[in-house]
């Protein structure tokens, strides 16, 4: 799994409005473990197979992230936005050195899974460009 895995669920449940009591499972997966990618995948798995019109949507996501170079530019500038809510984390989702990336991205999906409404916060969070630009599935 990848930030592009990542963020393109964030968009997904931000267009689709599902919630799901392991979104908060997932959260805290993200929160404790941020490297063990196989263990987020497999709780993405389980919620795909709950939801297949988000895993729908997701590959919409997926496949228009892959092409871009700098995933930050699709973020608002969120510090502001996460500092009354959560502490950011200090880990990468990567071996060695954080990469800011995937801090920021990790940090946003930890907020929006966490919350009573992942709409509503991913709204607040994510720039709208992917979700107006949703193609059709």
């Amino acid at each position: 799994m990848n930030n592009t895995t990542l963020l393109a669920f964030l968009y997904a449940i931000a267009t689709e409005n599902i919630q799901d009591p392991i979104f908060k499972k997932l959260a805290t997966q993200l929160k404790c473990k941020p490297i063990d990618w196989e263990a987020v995948q497999k709780k993405l798995d389980k919620i795909f197979n709950t939801h297949t019109k988000l895993q729908q949507t997701y590959t919409n996501y997926k496949t228009q992230l892959d092409t871009k170079k700098s995933l930050l530019d699709l973020l608002l500038p969120i510090p502001e936005e996460l500092k009354p809510r959560k502490k950011p984390l200090t880990r990468s989702g990567k071996p060695g050195l954080p990469d800011k990336e995937t801090i920021e991205i990790t940090n946003i999906a930890v907020v929006i899974l966490q919350s009573d409404n992942p709409l509503e916060i991913s709204n607040k969070l994510l720039k709208q460009e992917l979700n107006t630009s949703k193609a059709s599935t």
